[in-house]
């Protein structure tokens, strides 16, 4: 027999209290995009608010509080990225496992299908780094399509969970 996991909260939770554990990881299952999981994070008060698509850093070890600042993280730390908005100071769940199908990037306009998406030098984007070429930086995960130029977003199997 399957079980199903109550949780606490939504997967679209924007709270200033604290709902959940941070740092708790959930496993959801999408009959189009496949299994993802997300993180139960905090996003950190002096953190730009979190939208939908925004690459994030972590800001602490224990993989609870994150951020879009680079001074204030490093872009070899990713944490996932936000699954939709999630004020700074609050808390929510962000993605770190399976496809996203709209990953911010950095308006270059030149990630192909099975680049490695690594945190871009622009806070809050990602960049890419062609496939079969070893990553700069930790990589956040493969695009699994073209860009889309026009919205400056790319389609992208997260790997970090």
């Amino acid at each position: 027999m399957a079980r199903k996991e109550v949780w606490l909260t939504e997967l679209g939770a924007n709270t200033t209290t604290q709902e959940d554990e941070p740092g708790r990881i959930r496993e959801e299952w999408d009959s189009t995009l496949g299994t993802r999981r997300f993180r139960y994070v905090q996003v950190h008060a002096t953190s730009a608010a979190v939208a939908n698509g925004t690459p994030m850093m972590m800001r602490n070890v224990a993989g609870t509080v994150v951020t879009t600042v680079i001074a204030d993280a490093s872009r070899n730390q990713p944490a996932g990225v936000g699954r939709g908005v999630i004020a700074a100071g609050s808390f929510g769940w962000i993605q770190i496992y399976g496809e996203h199908t709209a990953v911010i990037t950095n308006g270059d306009d030149d990630i192909a299908d099975g680049d490695n998406i690594i945190y871009s030098a622009t806070a809050a984007q990602v960049d890419s780094v062609a496939a079969g070429t070893a990553p700069t930086f930790m990589r956040i995960g493969v695009a699994v399509a073209a860009d889309v130029d026009a919205a400056n977003t790319v389609d992208t199997f997260l790997t970090l969970g």
